[in-house]
């Protein structure tokens, strides 16, 4: 399914190095190594949850909680597993969403 550069050029062999973000569900789903950045090269690029805080205003502070509560549950496995599906199997991101919210917890 995958077949976007540089995912491709590294299945055919064309590359062997290639840029990606470690959440990537291709690189576990192609095998692909994940190399160590020992020369701190590329800086982390976490995810953090960002809102206008005239919404955090208007609902009261109820999606600051719920942001906090998935971001709580969060984990760099767990993005890349969801990444995986929608991205490389073609799962709808939509059920694969609801999916993870339900395993988590945060909604029944």
């Amino acid at each position: 399914m995958v077949s976007s550069w540089p995912f491709s050029l590294l299945q055919e062999g064309a590359i062997d190095v290639a840029l990606l973000f470690t959440t990537d569900g291709v690189i576990a789903a192609e095998g692909f190594v994940l190399l160590e950045d020992d020369l701190g090269l590329q800086p982390a690029e976490s995810m953090i949850p960002a809102i206008a805080t005239s919404i955090l205003t208007e609902y009261d502070g109820a999606i600051e909680a719920v942001l906090n509560a998935v971001s709580a549950e969060l984990t760099t496995e767990g993005l890349t597993e969801m990444n995986r599906l929608v991205g490389y199997v073609g799962d709808d991101p939509v059920v694969v969403a609801t999916t993870w919210l339900r395993e988590a917890g945060l909604i029944d």
